[in-house]
């Protein structure tokens, strides 16, 4: 079976970056996506669209069954604050966003992982070894 590892988290926590590291370690055998049903949830419930969340509830049970690994990724609002400045962004409501993955990372019983400090070399061996 295809190692699967899915990234969630509000923007400027790192997603890209540490899935290049993850396939790099990785030697390409592991399958790493940024966003899914997760992200789904978060910004249908922060933009009030109404979707059938029971369904992606489903396929996020599901693909975790056949061995997906999900983490939402967060930092401290002052390094994301810095890291939006640093790329010149547009700011959004991050701590609102943090709030929401919070929520959802305890609804599925989800591993935060913290980007504020950790390289994304780090973090993505971390994550490498969690199911090895």
């Amino acid at each position: 079976m295809i190692r699967t590892i899915i990234l969630e988290g509000v923007d400027r926590t790192g997603k890209d970056s540490i899935r290049h590291e993850i396939v790099k370690q990785s030697n390409g055998k592991i399958v790493v996506m940024c966003r899914s049903y997760i992200s789904q949830i978060v910004y249908s419930r922060i933009y009030e669209r109404h979707i059938n969340e029971k369904e992606y509830f489903d396929l996020i049970e599901e693909t975790k069954k056949r061995g997906y690994e999900y983490y939402i990724l967060e930092a401290d609002l002052n390094v994301l604050y810095d890291r939006f400045k640093q790329t010149n962004e547009p700011m959004i409501d991050i701590e609102r966003d943090i709030n929401a993955f919070r929520k959802i990372a305890k609804e599925l019983n989800i591993k935060l992982i913290d980007t504020s400090i950790k390289t994304p070399v780090e973090l993505a061996k971390e994550i490498l070894w969690i199911f090895l």
